[in-house]
């Protein structure tokens, strides 16, 4: 075994450096104990005859992100079924065309519409991993910049479910910090933002959308309703403060993943980014701080789950959007995908009956686990990227 130092291994870990979008975590922040997962994600279709159903079925990816990485392009495979029955694969970058919202890889697949009454897409893939560490002292030393970076730009936007341009929430900027928020460091406004906005959204409802088949998707109402009511889910409070640190001036954004700790990664859940100058994007998550009890926590002191995220590595990264480009193509849940509305018109999410014009719709289906490789130390880490490891997924010639 090779024994390495914490210093060396991170900087070894962190080399080859991603190519953008990602930004490699640096200064105040820290990729730390990096874990190897296999990840597979399906969706089933079961409403096929809907109208522009020659559209390809689209997922924006994170093949390389600040704090997960794909291996050899070769891992990724993308399969198409009718029914049980294979129809195509694709491998590394012939399932990739063009970037999502956030700069994500996008998975573009033809959907089988027969024989088979249904068609299923299943992706594949090895991903690492990081946890992540922050240095406090260097973090409120942070300071804000006269121009954000280019590849940040789209985090200060709004888009689904995130209508960061809604007056309501420039309005409770503006009370929080008397409308002077740059008399606080990028840091110390940050967590001001979320800490306000985790103590006046009150939880309510699953993590999921589920049907006759199983689970459709993410249960959400968008940060806009949120803010309004004052309640919301899981991802709806992920939602309300990456709206907020928009409104704010502080690029952010949405992830929705796997999380060994939720449903041991067979169901979707999410968490959140946001731009710390000089250093990178910082891991939050609003729903575990608010589980923790953050209200009584001190500005000064390191908070768990915000940029201080041991157990980050026990997550799968998958998009930073909660839908391919608009969302206009969501089918019927927000679950990351998109194709075609199997209801026209229909609000999503889309309920399990027929609508007024006596549409027959069937639920669609996700279906995702995460496979457990082992720690990564730079010895392995080298054998993995270049391919030469036991593949964590045995797949049938």
């Amino acid at each position: 075994m090779i024994i390495t130092s914490l210093l060396s291994l991170t900087i070894a870990l962190q080399s080859p450096a991603p190519s953008p979008p990602a930004v490699v975590p640096q200064n105040a922040l820290q990729r730390t104990a990096p874990k190897l997962w296999g990840l597979e994600f399906s969706v089933v279709i079961n409403t096929l005859d809907v109208e522009n159903n020659k559209r390809p079925f689209r997922m924006p990816l994170i093949i390389d992100g600040p704090w997960s990485q794909m291996a050899d392009e070769n891992t990724l495979h993308a399969d198409t079924f009718s029914g049980n029955t294979i129809i195509q694969t694709k491998r590394g970058k012939e399932a990739v065309k063009g970037t999502g919202l956030m700069g994500e890889s996008m998975i573009q697949l033809e959907v089988p519409l027969g024989p088979a009454r249904f068609s299923a897409m299943r992706l594949q893939a090895e991903v690492a991993s990081w946890g992540a560490a922050i240095d406090e002292k260097l973090a409120q030393q942070s300071s804000w910049p006269t121009k954000w970076p280019e590849q940040t730009k789209a985090a200060l936007q709004p888009q689904a479910m995130i209508e960061s341009k809604e007056p309501i929430f420039k309005r409770t900027i503006d009370t929080i910090f008397e409308g002077n928020i740059q008399r606080f460091s990028p840091w110390i406004a940050a967590k001001k933002i979320v800490q306000f906005t985790c103590e006046n959204v009150q939880l309510t409802g699953g993590r999921s959308v589920y049907g006759r088949m199983g689970t459709r998707g993410l249960n959400m109402q968008g940060a806009l309703l949120t803010a309004e009511s004052g309640m919301g889910s899981r991802s709806d409070l992920v939602c309300t403060c990456v709206a907020m640190l928009r409104a704010a001036g502080i690029p952010a954004r949405p992830v929705v993943g796997l999380s060994e700790e939720v449903d041991n990664g067979k169901e979707l859940t999410t968490w959140a980014e946001f731009f710390l100058p000089g250093s990178g994007w910082v891991p939050f998550s609003p729903w575990q701080m608010k589980n923790a009890g953050m209200r009584s926590w001190k500005l000064d002191r390191s908070w768990r789950f915000f940029g201080n995220w041991k157990d980050l590595n026990e997550n799968i990264p998958i998009s930073w959007t909660f839908a391919p480009g608009d969302g206009t193509t969501v089918h019927d849940t927000w679950g990351v995908w998109g194709w075609t509305r199997a209801v026209t018109g229909a609000e999503i999410p889309i309920m399990e009956k027929n609508d007024e014009s006596n549409v027959e719709f069937f639920p669609s289906k996700i279906s995702a686990r995460m496979i457990s490789g082992s720690s990564l130390n730079e010895r392995s880490y080298r054998a993995w990227l270049e391919g030469t490891t036991r593949p964590l997924i045995r797949r049938n010639k």
